[in-house]
């Protein structure tokens, strides 16, 4: 995890602001009130064991 958290960096702010957008649905987070390792750190907790199983099926 820490070396995709190194990683996350040479991307552009708003990509990962987009991906983490669709992926946590945040309330009221702006991309300028957010960092790009607090977005990946939000996102890896959303692929947790039950969760995973929604985000790879259809039901």
């Amino acid at each position: 995890m820490s070396s995709l958290i190194q990683e996350i960096n040479h991307y552009r702010k708003e990509a990962v602001y987009s991906q983490f957008f669709q992926i946590c649905f945040p309330d009221d987070v702006s991309c300028e009130k957010i960092t790009r390792k607090q977005m990946v750190e939000l996102i890896i907790q959303q692929y947790t064991p039950e969760n995973i199983v929604d985000v790879c099926t259809v039901k």
